[in-house]
């Protein structure tokens, strides 16, 4: 719209005196010369409407195919303008919402304009189009400033929505719950409209709840999962149980069967030893494992008497002493070649060899020259030799 002003319509001018007019329709009247220099060219070319500015000789366009907006401004009746009064500032000048204004929509008001005011004076009618052109470029940076402002939100906006877009392929609840809360620092620290703030908040509200959502599932998976430990760990137990009660069954069982092997035993060592000589029966009584080692045991414990003997010999051919000791490792050395010959069936031949190469009966040969070759050594091995054979065996 326009405001009021001072100037006065051009049928009042046209009856003072030049020297009448005064500053500021001077200044008028000058800047009115300057505008119409935009409008120069036939007349009927300048009062064409299109929606661009119309050049010389150029048809008119159809209005069908312009936008709401152009019709609008196309449509508007000529009482919107007059040589008195200015363009308002409104927020919506002349139906249109400031902030849809472009220079093509401009033009299409330049045109309406120009075409109301045909029948008006130069004069005035140079005014009003300077004064339009003056108001138009100020409107239009107002409008591109509205609608950058506004494309700027509309960016931040979306900007914010496909941050929360991204919340539901997080795979944790966890992780959403986050995302919404970095989404909602940003939204505090964005310039928002109302609108949008709603619009966005009531997304941070979907979100949330679809979040809340996965956390109740999650929560309700950990619980089954639990259960199912519990439920597998009560199976483990209980199968462990069922476990250590067939081992020791095994075992009891084991146990009796050893226990039933050996009563065996006992019995065939009871029926063996009843055939037996009354010593050797005696003997095996005290010492069972002799009736039952084996050659290399046997043999071992037999070179360990041999050697005892051939040494006590030795004492008693040099030093005259240990006599009594000899006497008795002799008899304990043939109750065990006895004890062989008749538990294991050793042939008298062979343990008769083996005498004879340990030099057992003479005291001569390698075990004397060996024992004899430290006399201090050989004392205490004849002194010790009766306790050694305790250690090994228990004879009467």
């Amino acid at each position: 719209m326009f405001r009021s002003s001072d100037r006065t319509p051009t049928s009042r001018i046209s009856t003072r005196k030049p020297e009448a007019r005064s500053t500021s329709g001077r200044h008028r009247f000058v800047l009115a010369l300057l505008a119409a220099t935009a409008f120069a060219g036939p007349a009927s070319a300048q009062l064409q409407w299109a929606p661009t500015l119309p050049q010389p000789g150029q048809a008119a366009i159809d209005p069908t195919l312009a936008s709401q907006d152009e019709r609008t401004i196309a449509g508007l009746s000529c009482m919107a303008f007059s040589p008195d009064i200015r363009p308002s500032n409104a927020a919506s000048p002349y139906g249109v919402p400031e902030e849809r204004w472009t220079r093509e929509l401009f033009q299409v008001l330049q045109a309406r304009l120009a075409t109301c005011t045909a029948a008006w004076d130069l004069n005035n009618r140079s005014f009003a189009r300077s004064v339009l052109n003056n108001w138009g470029e100020d409107m239009i940076l107002r409008a591109q400033n509205k609608r950058r402002v506004s494309e700027e939100a509309s960016a931040r906006k979306r900007a914010l929505l496909a941050q929360l877009g991204s919340v539901s392929q997080m795979p944790s609840s966890h992780m959403q719950f986050d995302k919404i809360t970095e989404v909602e620092r940003m939204v505090a620290m964005s310039r928002l409209t109302p609108a949008d703030q709603a619009e966005i908040s009531a997304a941070i509200s979907q979100f949330r709840a679809q979040a809340e959502e996965l956390r109740q599932r999650e929560v309700a998976a950990q619980e089954e999962q639990e259960r199912i430990r519990r439920d597998e760990a009560a199976r483990a137990e209980q199968r462990r149980q069922q476990d250590a009660a067939a081992e020791a069954e095994r075992a009891k069982a084991r146990q009796e069967e050893l226990a039933a092997k050996a009563r065996e035993e006992e019995q065939a060592f009871q029926a063996r030893l009843s055939k037996f000589s009354a010593p050797v029966r005696a003997f095996v009584t005290r010492n069972p494992g002799v009736a039952t080692s084996n050659e290399n045991e046997a043999s071992t414990l037999l070179f360990h008497f041999y050697t005892f003997e051939v040494a006590l010999r030795v004492c008693g051919s040099k030093f005259g002493s240990h006599r009594t000791e000899l006497a008795e490792m002799t008899r304990r050395r043939k109750l065990i070649e006895q004890t062989l010959l008749e538990t294991q069936g050793w042939p008298d031949s062979k343990l008769k060899d083996w005498r004879v190469k340990a030099g057992v009966e003479s005291g001569r040969g390698p075990t004397a020259d060996l024992v004899s070759a430290d006399r201090i050594k050989l004392i205490q091995m004849c002194d010790a030799a009766l306790a050694s054979t305790w250690g090994t065996l228990h004879f009467d």
